[in-house]
């Protein structure tokens, strides 16, 4: 009897793993908006300035304004707003948008093995690189859970989770503070540009300083998630194959 009862037990947590699996996300089409904040104040800093040359600070001002306009939101601190897209399965990521590369570029990622290859048509002829994330040495990693803070958003329930990356060489620790969702299977790793995958729940919320000045950050918030994924997105243009 006893036996038998374990038998059904083993049987039923199989059957809520299998139920939890299917009800995991594994692919479709994720849409950051990545905010850098810079926390010192640009208006206080031109308020300190008006005080001594009025005249400066005002021509300093415009010159931000018109500099920023049409890019950036209107919050002084916000001098930063890009939005990035990734079209994501279990096996790779098409990644689009990326605000690095003044040409078009065609970037997919490996999540198997950490490379991410980039084609680009540079003075007319293609440029074909390939970063290996997995091989970046001089890293440590610590991250914690928090399962008790929890947000939602877009209709997923997340958690708290943080991660703190060390650059040995320099003892530069780069903070992330992030809200994940067990229910999507997309890795920070690619979005924060990380040597390891620590976890493949998908972060929707990330903020990132550097050491303990947490007045200037990098906001990432996810603005739309789609189920499901076009595979042509991965296709090779014509024109970025060697001949």
């Amino acid at each position: 009897m006893k036996s038998q009862f374990i038998f059904l037990s083993t049987i039923i947590f199989c059957l809520l793993l299998c139920d939890n699996l299917q009800a995991q996300i594994k692919e479709g089409v994720i849409t950051y908006e990545t905010l850098t904040i810079m926390g010192y104040g640009i208006d206080e800093k031109l308020a300190e300035l008006a005080e001594r040359d009025s005249s400066s600070a005002q021509n300093l001002r415009q010159e931000i304004d018109d500099f920023f306009k049409d890019k950036f939101t209107s919050s002084s601190d916000t001098i930063g707003r890009v939005n990035m897209t990734y079209h994501f399965d279990n096996e790779r990521v098409r990644i689009m948008n990326n605000p690095i590369y003044r040409t078009p570029a065609f970037e997919v990622y490996d999540l198997q093995t950490l490379e991410k290859e980039v084609r680009r048509m540079i003075k007319g002829a293609l440029n074909v690189d390939t970063l290996f994330y997995h091989s970046l040495k001089g890293r440590t990693y610590e991250m914690s859970i928090n399962t008790r803070d929890t947000h939602d958003i877009l209709g997923f329930k997340c958690f708290k989770v943080n991660v703190i990356k060390t650059q040995l060489a320099s003892n530069i620790k780069t903070t992330y503070e992030m809200y994940v969702t067990k229910d999507i299977l997309f890795p920070p790793s690619v979005v924060c540009n990380w040597n390891y995958n620590l976890t493949d729940y998908c972060a929707l919320e990330i903020k990132e300083w550097v050491n303990d000045d947490k007045r200037n950050y990098n906001l990432y918030k996810v603005l739309e998630f789609d189920k499901g994924i076009n595979q042509e997105v991965f296709e090779i243009p014509a024109d970025m194959i060697k001949n």
